[in-house]
């Protein structure tokens, strides 16, 4: 982003240098700035939401982290007596 509006800069010095040689009027600069204003207007719209992607992706990416953690928890919070029963419930015939 510090790379579009160092170029922006530029090219409004440039606008400006040529205003002041009398190579543009008045008229063709201000359509020249209208165009300009509209490109940062979209280009801000446009960095807000790669951000913002950019933001949920990692959202995502710490849920599914956190969701993995908890189910790891769950797994090590398993007593020597819940082994036990759980086993001795596979051990049972199917039907009681």
């Amino acid at each position: 982003m510090k790379e579009a509006f160092r170029r922006m800069n530029t090219m409004a010095y440039q606008l400006e240098q040529a205003y002041a040689e009398g190579i543009l009027d008045k008229e063709v600069l201000r359509k020249i700035l209208d165009v300009l204003e509209d490109y940062i207007d979209w280009y801000i719209q446009y960095e807000q939401y790669r951000q913002l992607q950019d933001y949920y992706k990692m959202i995502e990416r710490e849920t599914q982290g956190s969701v993995i953690q908890q189910v790891m928890v769950i797994l090590q919070e398993e007593s020597e007596e819940d082994v036990m029963y759980r086993e001795y419930i596979k051990s049972l015939p199917e039907g009681l």
